[in-house]
């Protein structure tokens, strides 16, 4: 029986984003991408702007897809990071059994400080914000029909997150935990991936991936190769690396 990982993508983003990891998968691991509502197969359906909102649609979808006694592993690239850790709880809350492990990738830490607001900015200001994620974002802005349909999603997408608060909660993550950071982030550095670390209650290891933001494109080969070592890795003693 294949371990199902469930894969969730970052702001603006679509689960297609997930499809080329489909060629350096094990085959023993079977891809269940994502999708958010408002972009790609959802495309029709209504933004949601809290994550509490998103999480109980994509359960919904999850417990669906997920027999009781099969294995399965969750991975969330950015904003995906903090949906795939309510998406965890509000699984464990609901009796399913703990996934074989736990991915988080260049997104803050629940417990991390607010940053600005930036859902709001006007038209110019937002696209700055927006370019500083790296060079391949100049194209949401370079044609009126990608702009007007991409600029609600991020715009929705960002108020997510900055109106997110992380509940407190004493159970921990009861599963092996991988946090990945790109080389070339200028917005999140190894310091803010490493604040994961609290939420581990057992192996912990955190990767760095040559690119920037959106590494897990440009380098999906390589964080592909950690995702399977990690799925059928035997460790099961807590542990600190970084690659």
């Amino acid at each position: 029986m294949k371990i199902k990982l469930f894969c969730i993508p970052y702001a603006g983003g679509s689960a297609v984003i997930y499809h080329s990891w489909k060629t350096y998968l094990n085959e023993q691991i079977e891809l269940i991408p994502l999708e958010l509502p408002g972009r790609g197969t959802k495309a029709k359906q209504p933004l949601q702007r809290n994550v509490q909102e998103i999480v109980a649609g994509l359960y919904d979808i999850v417990k669906e897809s997920l027999k009781c006694d099969e294995d399965y592993a969750i991975f969330g690239h950015s904003m995906g990071s903090t949906i795939a850790f309510e998406l965890y709880h509000e699984l464990i809350k609901n009796g399913f059994h703990q996934p074989v492990h736990f991915f988080v990738s260049a997104g803050r830490s629940p417990d991390s400080i607010k940053e600005k607001i930036v859902h709001n900015l006007p038209e110019e200001e937002f696209k700055q914000v927006i370019l500083e994620y790296g060079a391949s974002s100049s194209i949401i802005f370079e044609n009126e029909e990608l702009r007007s349909f991409f600029v609600p999603i991020l715009r929705a997408d960002f108020e997510v997150i900055e109106n997110y608060t992380s509940l407190e909660r004493n159970r921990k993550i009861g599963c092996g935990m991988t946090a990945f950071y790109g080389s070339e982030d200028t917005g999140i550095k190894r310091t803010q991936m490493g604040e994961w670390k609290i939420h581990a209650s057992g192996l912990w290891k955190i990767h760095c991936i040559p690119g920037g933001h959106f590494f897990i494109k440009e380098s999906p080969k390589q964080v592909v190769a950690i995702v399977n070592e990690a799925i059928f890795s035997t460790e099961n003693v807590k542990s600190y690396q970084e690659s």
